[in-house]
């Protein structure tokens, strides 16, 4: 399982921290980016002024190495600074290949800090979410052809002279491929002009789908080089769920994971439901198995967008007791199912209702 340490080896100066992630999946650490993100108070952000706020940035480290005992990052003062001991932190990793980030908490500990703050705190600077994505190569342009050289290809001269008619015949034969021409278009000038078929009732040739072929992480790809907004990608991700084959899945997870970083609280819901041991399945799933920590985090980042859905959830989650965090437990589940509820959402309200009909 994927854990993460934090320390400060005496080489590294006041302010600089040594984060070791341990059994994590092989990553590139030339084009590897971070976030973290402290869930009260929001993304530790580029300018860090303020430090939080609600932007999901991508962040480089000092350094990224692959050592002996996992995964390697080195951070400076710039970030370290508005970091606190002994809170926990959610890590989000990704590289240049990887599509979905690896989500996981970190405990921070306490590390010798510098008496001030940093002279810049721009020094991590963000990293656009497209430069990541790994897009085939254009196609070499076609050469241009001059007319002429064109005509010369199509006919030749010699062909020409070969097969040259009378020239009264050949007038004879363009005269009559005039007439015809000219005959033609009225023919057709008339039939736009009958009752009914205005040029605006021509049915065009549908234009061909962006998702021909198996549905799966490729085609999820190509779908998401279209731009979709959030809404239109969530819907896409459950046809994906519905089709129900592992490949289809996958593609899912990719498209979602979109729209959850663009800030879609249903897409984050649906991440939360691949996790959560309650709505787990192979069937619908992404995932090996259920992970109720993981569950937790998207649940609170939808009910951070305020998605009803989320907000019940995440009251289930903790009423359950399968996942727990600093300050998180039933009575705040209790009141999440009550905002899921105010914001109209019926499964919530009958939740509660089983709930006020349990003996004490």
């Amino acid at each position: 399982m994927m854990r993460a340490e934090v320390s400060q080896p005496p080489a590294l100066g006041p302010g600089f921290a040594l984060i070791t992630i341990k059994d994590a999946p092989d990553l590139d650490p030339a084009t590897l980016v971070f976030s973290v993100e402290n869930p009260p108070r929001g993304f530790l952000q580029e300018t860090l002024d303020p430090p939080w706020g609600t932007t999901h940035a991508w962040l480089t480290s000092r350094s990224a190495i692959q050592g002996p005992d996992g995964l390697e990052l080195t951070l400076g003062p710039e970030c370290t600074w508005s970091m606190r001991p002994n809170v926990t932190y959610v890590l989000r990793l990704r590289d240049a290949v990887t599509s979905v980030p690896l989500v996981l908490r970190i405990a921070w500990k306490g590390i010798r800090m510098p008496s001030q703050p940093p002279e810049t705190l721009v020094q991590p600077l963000a990293v656009p979410l497209e430069a990541h994505v790994v897009r085939p190569p254009e196609p070499p342009p076609k050469p241009e052809v001059s007319v002429r050289e064109l005509e010369k290809t199509i006919v030749a001269p010699e062909t020409v002279a070969a097969v040259s008619e009378p020239k009264g015949r050949r007038r004879l034969t363009f005269t009559l491929l005039g007439l015809l021409l000219v005959l033609a278009s009225g023919v057709g000038a008339a039939w736009f002009l009958l009752p009914g078929k205005a040029p605006h009732d021509v049915v065009e040739p549908p234009a061909p789908s962006a998702q021909a072929g198996p549905l799966g992480p490729s085609s999820a790809r190509a779908y998401l080089q279209t731009a979709p907004g959030p809404d239109a990608s969530y819907a896409e991700a459950k046809r994906y769920v519905a089709h129900g084959s592992p490949d289809a899945l996958q593609g899912a997870l990719i498209i979602l994971s979109r729209a959850a970083d663009t800030g879609s609280g249903p897409a984050q819901t649906a991440l939360g439901r691949m996790y959560d041991p309650e709505t787990f399945a192979p069937r619908t799933s992404a995932m090996r198995g259920p992970d109720p920590e993981k569950a937790l985090l998207w649940y609170q980042r939808a009910a951070k967008s305020n998605d009803a859905e989320g907000f019940y959830r995440l009251g289930k989650l903790l009423i359950s007791g399968r996942a727990s965090a600093p300050g998180l437990g039933p009575e705040q589940g209790a009141a999440d199912l009550q905002r899921a509820a105010d914001l109209g959402f019926d499964d919530a309200r009958q939740e509660i209702e089983k709930l006020r009909g349990k003996p004490n």
